[in-house]
């Protein structure tokens, strides 16, 4: 968790401090749409997953840049009667954040049967 914050502290601070991170952007569309959760596979496998939604709100909290940005789930479901996974969606709710379910299939005909 201290190297995730140490590296989510220095994206932001280079974000709102270094102009060069927007080269070939234009002016108007440069904004932080959201804080996801999500990656190469499930996120909520993680076992800090609460803890990394706890350090989300307190680095939109501590930014007056970020307070009104989303905080965003973008996960699979299947883990979502676990305990930790379920605390940490409430806490996700707590900071009026959202959960985004994504259907995956191998096939167009899995995709069906989903």
């Amino acid at each position: 968790m201290d190297r995730l914050e140490d590296e989510l502290r220095g994206f932001l601070s280079r974000l709102a401090e270094d102009e060069s991170i927007f080269t070939g952007v234009a002016r108007d569309m440069r904004r932080v749409a959201d804080l996801a959760i999500s990656g190469n596979g499930e996120p909520t496998t993680a076992s800090e997953f609460p803890q990394v939604v706890e350090l989300l709100g307190r680095m939109r909290a501590e930014r007056p840049a970020l307070r009104d940005v989303q905080i965003r789930l973008i996960t699979n479901g299947s883990l979502v009667e676990r305990a930790p996974v379920s605390r940490g969606i409430r806490t996700l709710g707590e900071l009026d954040g959202e959960v985004w379910f994504k259907v995956d299939a191998g096939s167009a005909a899995g995709f069906r049967r989903i």
